[in-house]
């Protein structure tokens, strides 16, 4: 099976409705859909070819290709914004990897942890592109609208009644690729490109708007996909898009034992993460819906023996996709995508950091009222709070089971702390302490693999800088820069932090220690 690379940069705001939200506002989903890029392209083809819809239904071309499903179109998703030659396709995060709820950098595969992992972890969410043990992530940036509501029956809009849509922001570029025979896809670029490899076209919801304009390009050679897969005793299967399984008797399952008996005998599921979604397209040709099917979600994993299997299926599965309607982008999927290795994630958002705001919205012409300043420098200190409390939750995590047995003892700490005015005062006060060898045993049998606890109190960093640091508090960064605050100088805010982050920090080892959890 060969293939070509289509790409669509959206020059206006993209809404693909979604079927979740509530009745006065319109989701979008974040990726285009192969059922939308079909519709696209079938448009493309009757517009260059001068066809009628009553001659396209006698065009063998157009019958082959859209509606008996010869070329299979996948869904198009987010792609970094580094060079042509170095871009990242970035799909759904499959459901299995998450991060530690207080600290985002710290990953698990929960399809590849022990038993007895007990850890508060949350999806890593976005979409991300996974090399080896490297996980670069990255976010499709959406906006609101708001509009009037409007009366069908009236034509005039609803007096004081608005609805909002959320939209995929224009400038991104997303892109998938079109798989078929190698005759067809040279014959379908000849049809498609006319003059040149590139079109605009409009995709979406509120085409007659002011949404849904988008450039297409069409990648001019076809080429044929190396599929390399590591074969392996036990061997991932990612989804990187919804997947419909049928069963016996017709009707959608998502039993991921009748997946592998229909496309992959022999192979056994040793254990999975899946997520059940629905999907449910409109067909504008029928002005129609297609029935409601339920299907296995994009990002759904599974960890396979395939010791038994064909492994020379996995490469074709990967490249025709997994159960019904692949032609339509479903059922695209990965095997080995993931590995059982300490992942560590990078963001490609990053890139946009340089300390500028990625909102859309103008800067305003004229300085910030006082009110207003003091509102937000609020805000900027409440998440520096925020933070130092995560900070002493996450860090508190490389002592457990290594904290001193007696929970006076952490009181006393406590108060050390408490009635501390600066990290000097309170490394001066622990060295006091330590000449006691009782208190001194106490501090240096705690440790959390890399230093003891009386090096850890004594050599505690500056709270603000530490934070300011962070790569993922670059909003903040902006938001102190935007508002003239200089966090780093107000030595207030410091001391709040400095005697929340102990207080915090040791009256979670407090509880632990009064818990068991040495």
């Amino acid at each position: 099976m060969h293939a070509i690379t289509y790409t669509i940069t959206t020059l206006a705001p993209v809404v693909i409705a979604a079927r979740y939200g509530d009745m006065n506002l319109i989701n979008t989903e974040q990726y285009l859909p192969g059922t939308s890029v079909l519709g696209l392209l079938a448009h493309r083809v009757l517009t260059c070819k001068r066809l009628s819809s009553a001659q396209a239904l006698t065009d063998e071309h157009f019958y082959r290709w859209f509606l008996r499903g010869d070329l299979k179109i996948e869904n198009a998703y987010i792609v970094s914004s580094e060079e042509h030659e170095n871009r990242r396709i970035h799909f759904p995060t499959p459901i299995s990897i998450h991060h530690e709820k207080h600290y985002d950098k710290r990953i698990h595969d929960l399809l590849y942890v022990d038993d007895d992992f007990r850890e508060q972890t949350k999806h890593l969410g976005k979409f991300c592109s996974i090399e080896r043990s490297e996980i670069y992530t990255k976010q499709v940036e959406t906006e609101l609208n708001f509009h009037h509501a409007r009366d069908r029956e009236k034509g005039r809009p609803r007096e004081g009644m608005i609805f909002t849509y959320e939209a995929i922001a224009k400038d991104q570029t997303f892109q998938g690729e079109i798989r078929g025979k190698f005759e067809d896809l040279n014959a379908f670029i000849e049809v498609c490109k006319s003059d040149k490899f590139e079109w605009i076209a409009y995709i979406g919801r509120s085409k007659n708007a002011q949404y849904g304009q988008v450039k297409i390009e069409l990648s001019e050679q076809v080429i044929k996909p190396e599929v390399t897969i590591q074969i392996q005793p036990q061997i991932s299967l990612t989804l990187l898009s919804d997947a419909i399984v049928y069963n016996d008797w017709g009707f959608p399952t998502t039993d991921p034992d009748l997946l592998l008996q229909q496309y992959l005998p022999g192979a056994k599921t040793i254990k999975a993460v899946i997520k059940i979604n629905s999907v449910e397209n409109f067909i504008s040709v029928w002005r129609l819906k297609k029935p409601s099917e339920t299907c296995f979600a994009a990002g759904s994993t599974f960890l396979l023996d395939i010791n038994a299997c064909d492994v020379e299926q996995l490469s074709e599965l990967e490249q025709t996709g997994i159960g019904e309607r692949t032609h339509e982008g479903f059922g695209q999927c990965k095997f080995g995508w993931q590995v059982e290795e300490n992942p560590v994630v990078y963001s490609c958002d990053e890139s946009t950091e340089n300390e500028e705001s990625s909102c859309n919205l103008p800067e305003p012409q004229f300085p910030m009222p006082p009110k207003v300043i003091e509102i937000l420098k609020m805000v900027a200190q409440d998440t520096f709070k925020k933070q130092a409390e995560w900070m002493a939750l996450r860090e508190l995590d490389g002592f457990k089971r290594r904290f001193p047995s007696s929970a006076t003892f952490i009181s006393r700490l406590q108060a050390i702390a408490k009635n501390s005015r600066s990290q000097t005062e309170l490394a001066k006060t622990l060295s006091e302490l330590v000449k006691r060898k009782p208190a001194r045993d106490k501090l240096e049998a705690c440790h959390n693999g890399e230093k003891t606890l009386f090096e850890f109190l004594s050599e505690h960093p500056n709270q603000i800088k530490t934070i300011l640091r962070q790569s993922d508090n670059h909003k903040l960064r902006m938001l102190c820069h935007d508002i003239g605050y200089d966090a780093e100088a107000d030595q207030a805010l410091e001391t709040t932090l400095f005697h929340l982050y102990f207080d915090t920090f040791f009256a979670m080892m407090r509880k632990q220690v009064a818990k068991g959890g040495k």
